[in-house]
């Protein structure tokens, strides 16, 4: 199976800076009666007025059906709400060319598997920004530095943070990246680690830091989550600054 690639995307950065930032917004359940819709059209419109750039990381509907866990096909709005509220929303962002990738979550691919409709691919051609499907790869540039990015929406069962970042270091063994991010989790923390890898040129073993990001949600702390006692995990979205002489900063 051949993953979704984006061979080039290029970012400038603008005026005196000397980065380009990126922030990660995913698992926001729009329709979801604890969706915080607030918070997340608060962090667009911050996006919008400082030109950040912004990847989405999937579950960004609820798109709850009869066969989801939970009641929350009964307590959601309806999912074509769901759809329109979210291109809405996210259409500012899109005109001034802002979302630079786009990720579907189990929660859409609940339709995909309902009716063989994907929906996040539909949302994507209406807003006309990049596409990747579960997870892809993305190539950065920001003046004459480059960055890989490796974003996946996230497979795991982990209530702890530990074995959340476990899950995330999984995700990183699929391939050499600057940057892996992972969704699903409803937790936000970044952090980096040192892997060792062959430079073939070189003929030399080298170590090469990789920055890594959970990259949040934006749902109140109820329902699902409680019933289970699922720690609460916090709300928001990472954000990563990628410098013109190749350094990298992340912060939540």
């Amino acid at each position: 199976m051949q993953l979704n690639r984006q061979k080039l995307i290029p970012i400038l950065h603008s005026g005196n800076k000397k980065y380009a930032e990126i922030v990660f917004i995913g698992d926001v359940h729009l329709g979801s009666t604890l969706c915080n819709e607030q918070k997340f059209k608060d962090m667009v419109n911050y996006c919008i007025i400082n030109k950040l750039y912004v990847f989405c990381m999937g579950d960004m509907i609820e798109a709850a059906s009869r066969y989801s866990v939970g009641s929350g096909v009964y307590e959601q709005t309806s999912p074509q709400d769901q759809i329109d509220k979210v291109i809405n929303i996210l259409k500012p962002l899109a005109e001034k060319n802002l979302i630079v990738g786009y990720l579907t979550g189990n929660h859409e691919d609940r339709i995909s598997k309902a009716v063989g409709i994907d929906i996040s691919k539909l949302i994507t051609k209406d807003l006309k920004v990049p596409y990747l499907g579960y997870a892809g790869w993305s190539i950065f540039y920001v003046g004459d530095s480059s960055y890989t990015l490796y974003a996946h929406h996230g497979v795991s069962k982990s209530s702890t943070l530990a074995g959340k970042i476990r899950s995330l270091l999984f995700i990183l063994d699929n391939g050499y990246a600057d940057i892996v991010t992972m969704g699903h989790v409803h937790e936000t923390w970044v952090g980096a680690i040192e892997k060792e890898y062959v430079n073939k040129k070189r003929k030399a073993v080298e170590t090469h830091r990789v920055t890594l990001a959970l990259t949040g949600h934006y749902l109140n702390y109820d329902g699902y989550a409680r019933k289970n006692g699922y720690p609460i995990g916090k709300q928001g979205s990472p954000k990563v600054k990628l410098f013109t002489d190749g350094d990298i900063h992340s912060s939540i």
